[in-house]
Formats: structure tokens, C-alpha cells, sequence
């Protein structure tokens, strides 16, 4: 037994390892190769684009083939988000995503831009089960979607209001209610069996209103 729990702990220690040694490809700009202007602001962001080159076959030719980039090593993606880059990278380097509800979907909407099928699926994956469909991540994900005009699927909408209901306190509650959504927040207190103390509720909506004249990218259509 001791020898078997030495060699799980040296395996994970070796894994560690190669994760660090991964993550040097993200951090140390001294290894990489091309530049990625990303986002409207067109953000600079080195990468090694041997790794990125695998993911899909568009970025295969914009990175290896006969176009602009190839020569200039220099990839324009006005249409992907630092975060949705930041998640090909690391899934291309073999790395954990670190995926939120902003960062998912960002990615999702990058992936299928990009035909990467497994991260597309990877991303769904995650928005379907979202720890055990934690209220908070709900709420996280439903803001999201209307901030960056992403359409979700209506079952997996009906899925996270039928947790919202059996999950009303915790909702209420959750730190992320004041800067959720004005169209969710309209939403949920239209709901009948959305069973919460009244005075609780009216506080947070008016700590919502607080937090919402303070971001008027949450008051929404």
C-alpha cells in the first residue's frame, strides 16, 4: 500500500509538472511564434501556433497556409473574445479550459465560428450540468446569453427556470443577483411558485436597482 500511494503521488506530481511546463507556452512570450490581435480592441496575444494549428482546419490554413497571416505570423480575430481565446489555447495546449458561463460562451460561439467540434461540445457539456446546475451559475449563464446576444436552446432554458424555482432562496441570495440581468430579473419575479420572503426579495431588488444604475448594461431590453 505505501508503495501505491507513492507512485499515485509521483504521478501527480509529474502531471503538475507538465501542466507548468504547458502553461509556459501561454505565459513566457519567449516561446512563442505568432501574434493574435483579438477582440473589437484588438488585444496583442502571443501564442505558439503549432498546438492552435490542430484544433481545426481553418486555423490550420489561416496558420500554416498561403494566406496573409502565414507570412506576416500575425492572426486578426476581431470576432473572438480574449476570454474565448484564452480557452482555445488552453484546450489546444492540453490544458484545463477554466471555463465560467461568460467564458463558455464566448467559446461556444468561437468554436462553432471556427469548426472545433469538440470544444463546441465540451462547452455545451459544461452549460448543461454547470456543477449540479448551481443556481448561481444559472443566473451567470442567462446574463450572459443576453449581454452577448446568444441564443440557448429552449429545453436547456426550461432546465435552469425549473432550478431556479426549486432553488428560490439560494437564488435570491446568491452574490451574483445584483448583477444579473434586467430581462432575468423581470423574468423571475413574474414567476407564481417563485416562493421567497417578500422582504427578502425587495431588498435585493433594491440592491439590484443600486447595482444596475451603476452598469446600465444590466437593465437590457
Amino acid at each position: 500500500r505505501p508503495s501505491a500511494i507513492r507512485s499515485v503521488a509521483m504521478s501527480e506530481a509529474f502531471r503538475l509538472s507538465q501542466d507548468k511546463r504547458c502553461e509556459s507556452w501561454i505565459t513566457d512570450e519567449e516561446l512563442c511564434d505568432f501574434v493574435a490581435f483579438v477582440g473589437p480592441e484588438r488585444q496583442r496575444v502571443p501564442f505558439l501556433r503549432a498546438p492552435l494549428a490542430t484544433l481545426s482546419k481553418p486555423l490550420r490554413i489561416a496558420l500554416y497556409g498561403e494566406f496573409r497571416e502565414g507570412h506576416t505570423r500575425e492572426l486578426v480575430l476581431e470576432d473572438v473574445t480574449v476570454d474565448a481565446f484564452d480557452v482555445m489555447m488552453r484546450t489546444a495546449y492540453h490544458l484545463d479550459p477554466k471555463l465560467t458561463p461568460p467564458r463558455a460562451i464566448t467559446a461556444l460561439k468561437a468554436a462553432k465560428l471556427y469548426m472545433i467540434e469538440d470544444l463546441e461540445k465540451y462547452c455545451w457539456d459544461y452549460l448543461h450540468d454547470l456543477e449540479g446546475l448551481d443556481g448561481t451559475l444559472i443566473l451567470q449563464t442567462l446574463t450572459e446569453s443576453l449581454k452577448s446576444s446568444f441564443d440557448l436552446p429552449e429545453d436547456l432554458q426550461c432546465t435552469y427556470w425549473s432550478n431556479i424555482l426549486s432553488k428560490s432562496a439560494s437564488v435570491v441570495q446568491s452574490p451574483f443577483f445584483v448583477e444579473t440581468h434586467g430581462s432575468v430579473i423581470a423574468q423571475l419575479i413574474k414567476l407564481d411558485k417563485f416562493h421567497v420572503n417578500e422582504e427578502t426579495l425587495w431588498n435585493r431588488l433594491v440592491e439590484w436597482a443600486a447595482s444596475a444604475v451603476q452598469k446600465p448594461e444590466l437593465l437590457g431590453p
